[in-house]
């Protein structure tokens, strides 16, 4: 049995619990309308055609994020954890993700996923509407003898304002690494495969024409004339995964995460050829006579510049203390 924080649920716990932290994490009015302010500005087919930003004030729509990854814990195993945010706001991963669910990826098989993102599904259409369901993911209607408390809520607002306005969730990325992004969505297509490599386009591994080959990355590339519409990708996608059925859910807001393709990506070789360039003669910053004293010089100037810049971030509001190393 798997257990999890409905997003509908905490979304109307939090706003009238803790209406500081409500918007904390999902935005104030003046973050709102920045948001989608930008968004009408850049006015792609995800802006115009999301069914709950049309006919809804931008400051009643909450633009959430979904996010998946595997995490270790005690020594190789493996958990899986999604979770959600808003994204109006930066925030350290700490101070803005709220989990959905946590499994053991050893314990998971498909028919488990199939049942987590069904409600997933499910508790993302409530946020769409606004308003607590009347029925469960599977269209079990809620009554005195089924699930009571979520009977007599049914059809009221999850977060509703003095005047009788009330907030809806607007679904706007969904990020994770390939492998996590493979397996949610069901692709058919992916860096597992001997050619054809990107759900977004017709990009390969192998093929005749090197325009077409992934790792031309020119903005002229003969790959970036074959990119997949969403209408393509829901066609495609909508039976493999109940995911591409969130309202609001668009091809390209499916993301890598940032994390995978800098850090865990491009900044692993980066870092280590400028550094390497940095030490290949002496100088005043690293004056050995040897590589590998120089090297050792930029190690202890990289210990020393870590803990000077040491620093206890106080957050008075919600009275959080983090240490972050720069």
């Amino acid at each position: 049995m798997t257990s999890a924080l409905l997003p509908h649920e905490v979304f109307h716990t939090v706003f009238h619990h803790a209406r500081d932290v409500w918007e904390h994490l999902l935005g104030d009015t003046e973050a709102l309308q920045g948001f989608w302010q930008a968004a009408a500005a850049a006015d792609d087919e995800w802006y115009r055609l999301h069914p709950v930003i049309a006919g809804t004030a931008a400051e009643l729509c909450i633009p959430v994020g979904l996010h998946g990854d595997d995490a270790g814990v005690h020594g190789n195993e493996q958990v899986l954890v999604i979770s959600w945010n808003g994204v109006t706001f930066h925030r350290p991963t700490l101070d803005s993700r709220i989990v959905f669910t946590m499994m053991k990826v050893a314990q998971i098989i498909p028919e488990t996923m199939q049942r987590v993102y069904e409600v997933l599904k499910w508790s993302f259409d409530a946020l769409a509407t606004g308003r607590f369901p009347a029925a469960d993911p599977w269209e079990r209607v809620f009554c005195e003898d089924y699930m009571p408390e979520r009977a007599r809520n049914a059809g009221r607002p999850l977060a509703e304002r003095a005047d009788g306005q009330y907030y809806r969730g607007a679904f706007a990325e969904f990020r994770g690494d390939w492998k996590y992004l493979k397996e949610a969505f069901c692709f058919t297509e992916g860096y597992h495969k001997d050619d054809f490599i990107c759900h977004r386009c017709m990009a390969r591994k192998q093929g005749i024409s090197p325009g077409m080959w992934y790792s031309i990355c020119c903005r002229n590339a003969e790959h970036r004339t074959s990119m997949v519409s969403n209408r393509e990708f829901v066609e495609a996608y909508s039976r493999r995964s109940p995911l591409v059925n969130i309202p609001g859910m668009h091809i390209t807001r499916i993301v890598f995460d940032l994390m995978h393709c800098m850090e865990l990506g491009v900044l692993q070789l980066l870092i280590p050829s400028l550094l390497s360039v940095l030490v290949s003669r002496r100088s005043r910053r690293y004056p050995g006579r040897l590589l590998d004293e120089r090297y050792q010089s930029a190690y202890i100037r990289y210990r020393r510049w870590r803990y000077n810049k040491r620093k206890i971030l106080t957050n008075t509001k919600h009275n959080i203390y983090i240490y972050i190393y720069i």
